[in-house]
């Protein structure tokens, strides 16, 4: 049967990730595992070039890039971004699906980055800034944290924060419903919360940036940007109180969703028990 854990209130954390709020919020098993328990999966013994490793990849080489724009002056070009994703991956360019299938699509997204985000690179920009918001609960304070893969700083002291997305980005309805909130969260953290860096008032935009497939790249930007920031809060708030009482369990998988699946659905004896239901 599903596990049912009751952790007691105190070993419940009091600072989480905006990623740990979409887990807590979807998978909170994983979250105890991870955060309660402190039990993380061990290390491969070779490297795996799976999906999310790519999405790190990406990642890593567009921050590197950004910043040496802004820090080395630099120039914004196919070239550079290429080398410098080949100087990430180093002596991992003979595994066969990194050759094939990596090197070949980072080098579009690199192409396409540059034939329509030059400008962006090349102007007022922070790259996996971190930040932080504070809020009381009948527990004592408690700190949402968040990283902000890209920044851009606009005038008059507005930004727009966009999260760069490798694989499938969230639904209109997971949005607006608050199952996927990372965005509104980041967004909430600027407008009251600090980033580290950076000082802004206001968020002009919530975006992703869609790097997967050549024939679906490009933006997906959210609308009703307050509306979602104030929802955010309010939920962020909701979900924290409801995790203090002692009766509130660590599910796994609350919301049966198929397609879920993490480091810890082993421990979760998930296979056994979703049979018997």
């Amino acid at each position: 049967y599903p596990p049912l854990v009751y952790p007691p209130v105190s070993y419940r954390p009091r600072s989480l990730s905006v990623s740990d709020i979409d887990t807590l919020i979807n998978n909170p098993y994983a979250l105890y595992i991870k955060k309660i328990l402190r039990i993380q999966p061990l290390n491969p013994i070779t490297f795996i070039p799976d999906i999310s490793k790519q999405g790190q990849f990406i990642h890593n080489a567009l921050d590197i890039f950004s910043k040496d724009i802004k820090l080395k002056g630099n120039i914004a070009s196919v070239e550079n971004l290429i080398r410098i994703g080949k100087n990430l991956l180093r002596n991992k360019t003979n595994d066969t699906i990194i050759n094939s299938f990596w090197l070949p699509r980072f080098e579009e997204i690199a192409s396409w980055c540059i034939n329509n985000q030059r400008n962006i690179f090349e102007g007022k920009l922070v790259t996996e800034e971190r930040g932080n918001y504070f809020f009381k609960t009948e527990l004592g304070e408690f700190e949402l944290k968040g990283k902000a893969d890209r920044i851009e700083i606009l005038n008059d002291g507005f930004c727009g924060i966009v999260d760069y997305k490798t694989a499938s980005i969230p639904t209109k309805s997971e949005i607006e419903k608050g199952i996927k909130p990372q965005l509104q969260l980041l967004g909430l953290i600027a407008e009251f919360g600090k980033f580290e860096n950076i000082d802004t008032k206001k968020v002009n935009f919530l975006s992703y940036l869609k790097l997967s497939s050549s024939n679906d790249r490009g933006w997906n930007g959210l609308n009703n940007i307050s509306t979602l920031i104030i929802d955010a809060e309010i939920g962020l708030k909701k979900l924290i109180s409801e995790f203090e009482k002692p009766k509130t369990p660590y599910l796994y998988n609350p919301w049966q969703t198929k397609s879920l699946y993490d480091d810890y659905q082993q421990l979760s004896r998930y296979d056994s028990w979703s049979e018997k239901i």
